[in-house]
């Protein structure tokens, strides 16, 4: 609505949260799509149900909706930035009662996954052991990162002096 009025657009918008995203997404699935889901009777005497994915079309649509949130930002024409939180990744044969992990890490929920071949920077906020955050930008055995950025493998977390920083390494 406001770039159809000619107003003028931010330069950088940010999701934050991509796992909230994907849990307000299948909210409104669940509530609207009665093919996609289970009912839950949580009190008999008040009618309160809660909704559960019934098949694995709700993931989908799920993932399909984030991606049109993400895509309708992208047609803005200004930068985008998403922040995914992260967790182990499972190894083949994983389950709930023997949980195995491959010591890498993944995003959360694992399906937004499909959602990363969209950037061109794949980074990873981490804190050392003294509490100091670092920017991790390129991909060692725990963290596939990705960036097209002349940086070294870890920066300090600040966008403007690693821009900068890219400029001066390209020059």
């Amino acid at each position: 609505y406001q770039k159809a009025k000619g107003t003028k657009m931010p330069g950088t918008m940010v999701h934050d949260s991509i796992t909230s995203m994907c849990e307000r997404a299948m909210r409104f699935i669940l509530v609207n799509n009665n093919s996609l889901r289970r009912e839950i009777v949580m009190n008999k005497s008040t009618n309160l149900k809660s909704f559960i994915p019934d098949n694995w079309d709700a993931y989908k649509a799920e993932m399909g909706q984030v991606m049109n949130i993400l895509n309708r930002t992208l047609e803005l024409g200004c930068d985008l930035i998403c922040c995914f939180h992260e967790r182990a990744e499972e190894a083949p044969g994983s389950t709930i009662k023997d949980p195995k992990y491959t010591g890498r890490l993944s995003v959360h929920p694992p399906r937004a996954a499909e959602l990363l071949p969209g950037f061109n920077e794949f980074w990873r906020m981490k804190p050392n052991d003294q509490g100091v955050y670092k920017v991790q930008v390129k991909p060692n055995y725990e963290f596939v990162g990705a960036t097209c950025l002349n940086l070294d493998s870890e920066e300090e977390p600040d966008i403007t002096k690693m821009i900068q920083k890219h400029k001066s390494n390209k020059k």
